[in-house]
């Protein structure tokens, strides 16, 4: 039956040869590959259970049988019309670009000669800044991407805190970035070189030590990297706090090259650089770049979805789900524990933390050790309760983990353990655990299964389930 249909689909490309030869050819060459798949999925499937293969349509209108050539026609992965086989997606849906639209990423014109003229500059200390949605991030993996054209590795200090480009929120850190830079930033975390964990989305809450944790940073980058060109992105609060933030930043890093994006609206000005700089010298090489603003899209994903997802390609919950992972277990008695800006009773810091998000620090600071209440002093195995986070100078995150479970207090050689994506190297040499405002993202608890799952509730059974009615008084 394939070799009939063969000979037919020949004879039909001969006979019309005279006419549209380039879509006959695209036509028997798709119905060619259709036919050589078949017979590999009969041939598989003499030895296992059968395989019925379906006529796949598409948008009710198209199918396998009916190629075009249309440029208006384009092609996407459709996930809903499969083939009857696991993990096989062959399917694809034609649609009419004019009807869908989709937004595809434009660099604006001005960009594009920035990026060339520092392209060839031999300047090392480039900082970008602006406000929220104006393309800080595209902006920097544009000029990551260019960068390593000509340089085998660039340095790249992430300030953002609420969508760090390589690591997950609530972190500011120095990376060292050899390979170009695609998609979004959660499918390109990777380890950096040295961060710090502030443990919340913004910097509001202490500015000066935000400040402090940058400069900690770029002394790193000044000590061991200065033979890299360095890319700094910043927070995009411009505003108040935020420009002081920003001027304190650049009187300490002094960049060669200062990037100023600002949004396509009235008001938008230059940066008065007098305001900044005590001296003329210390003026960098200034861009006022303005962002165009493009159509608004269904498909842009909120800034909260982007912290989650982040959080969820961290623990590597596409590839392993979070209730098939094994934690570590860690001895109490060799940990410190803090919990920022609470102020937690000591015999209630484990109940905090359990079911948590943490942060795994090595802390080289020698502390005295505290005072224990007369309830910790009958516990075993008692970690000690610090009243202050590390020092930024001698401490060093090497990452975040989940707290699966606390062992007993009358348990011997008492544990606590932690699910984290980290090696088993580096988590010897953790002894801290810091507990911020990060939260464990609702998905990751609901991925596989509802049943079993600690601290979680279905239906109307738990305290606090029942709907809340709202009172409401009237005037006489």
């Amino acid at each position: 039956q394939n070799q009939n249909q063969n000979n037919k689909s020949q004879s039909e490309s001969e006979s019309d040869s005279d006419s549209d030869s380039d879509t006959d050819s695209s036509y028997n060459d798709a119905k060619k590959v259709k036919i050589d798949t078949k017979e590999k999925l009969n041939q598989n499937s003499k030895n296992s259970s059968s395989i019925n293969l379906k006529k796949i349509k598409f948008d009710g209108t198209h199918s396998l049988d009916s190629a075009t050539s249309d440029p208006k026609i384009s092609i996407k992965a459709n996930l809903d019309k499969t083939l009857s086989l696991f993990n096989f997606i062959p399917a694809v849906e034609l649609y009419d670009s004019d009807l869908v639209s989709i937004p595809s990423l434009k660099y604006p014109i001005p960009w594009l000669r920035t990026l060339e003229r520092i392209k060839y500059s031999k300047l090392k200390v480039i900082l970008i800044c602006g406000p929220k949605r104006v393309g800080k991030s595209t902006f920097c993996r544009m000029l990551l991407n260019q960068s390593l054209n000509i340089e085998n590795q660039i340095a790249f200090l992430d300030c953002d805190l609420g969508q760090p480009e390589f690591s997950p929120p609530g972190f500011i850190s120095l990376h060292i970035i050899d390979k170009p830079i695609f998609g979004p930033p959660y499918t390109h975390l990777i380890p950096a070189h040295k961060s710090i964990h502030f443990g919340e989305y913004s910097p509001e809450s202490d500015t000066g030590l935000y400040v402090q944790a940058i400069l900690n940073l770029f002394d790193e980058y000044v000590d061991n990297l200065s033979q890299n060109p360095l890319i700094i992105n910043t927070h995009g609060w411009m505003k108040g706090s935020g420009l002081k933030i920003l001027h304190a930043l650049l009187r300490q890093i002094k960049p060669n090259i200062l990037i100023h994006l600002e949004p396509n609206l009235p008001g938008t000005r230059e940066m008065n650089l007098n305001e900044i700089y005590n001296s003329k010298t210390d003026f960098p090489f200034y861009y006022h770049l303005i962002t165009p603003q493009f159509t608004s899209s269904k498909f842009i994903i909120e800034s909260a979805s982007k912290r989650k997802l982040q959080i969820m390609g961290y623990f590597n919950i596409a590839e392993r789900p979070l209730h098939t992972q094994l934690p570590y277990s860690i001895n109490l008695s060799k940990l410190r524990l803090y919990i920022l800006e609470c102020d937690v009773s000591p015999s209630q810091y484990l109940f905090a933390l359990n079911g948590s998000i943490v942060a795994l620090i090595i802390d080289e600071t020698e502390y005295e050790s505290l005072e224990q209440t007369n309830e910790n002093k009958l516990l075993k195995n008692t970690p000690q309760f610090l009243i202050a986070p590390p020092p930024i100078k001698t401490s060093k995150c090497v990452g975040l983990g989940i707290v699966y479970a606390i062992d007993g207090p009358l348990t011997e050689n008492r544990c606590i353990h932690i699910i984290t994506p980290i090696s088993f190297e580096q988590i010897q040499r953790v002894n801290t655990l810091v507990r911020g405002f990060i939260d464990i993202p609702v998905a990751m608890l609901l991925q596989e299964s509802l049943l079993d799952i600690p601290y979680f509730v279905l239906g109307l059974n738990g305290r606090g389930s029942q709907e809340m009615k709202s009172r409401i008084l009237k005037r006489k």
